[in-house]
């Protein structure tokens, strides 16, 4: 008997390490994986409420007001609040409880040089993989706000 032939008998056997390791890395890759999804869909809900925002923004500023009969960007028709509402449409405010709050001079005066800024939040509620791990992430605001000024 060789020498390589009375070694081989002390050699661990490395059956079943593969399924060992599969069983301690899958679970980790899956919630990383399901944590990506989790964090481009809330960077999706950011980037629409910033896009509305500007769009509320852009409409309270040059929107033409007839300043005789006192209107002013929060009195315009359809509202700032209308204008976001419909950039986003009925299922995205509903389903991340949008808010709107037109602010600034420039809502209550409506004259030129002033600011109006928009402010639009939603409540996001991170309930796929990070909610549960990760405490105090289980319901998020996010928000965006725009100032633009009347022209």
């Amino acid at each position: 008997m060789g020498v390589f032939a009375r070694l081989s008998r002390f050699r661990r056997r490395d059956t079943g390490v593969i399924t060992l390791e599969m069983a301690l890395v899958v679970p980790l890759f899956v919630i990383f994986v399901l944590g990506v999804i989790e964090f481009g869909h809330l960077w999706y809900v950011k980037h629409n409420l910033t896009i509305a925002s500007r769009e509320g923004a852009r409409y309270g500023t040059q929107h033409p007001w007839p300043k005789p009969t006192g209107w002013t960007p929060a009195a315009l028709n359809p509202s700032i609040r209308e204008v976001v509402e419909g950039y986003l449409g009925s299922d995205f405010v509903a389903y991340y409880g949008v808010q709107v709050i037109p602010q600034g001079s420039g809502c209550s005066t409506g004259n030129t040089g002033e600011d109006v800024t928009v402010v639009v939040t939603a409540n996001q509620n991170l309930s796929f993989a990070l909610g549960y791990l990760v405490p105090g992430l289980k319901n998020l605001t996010v928000g965006a706000a725009t100032t633009m000024r009347i022209e």
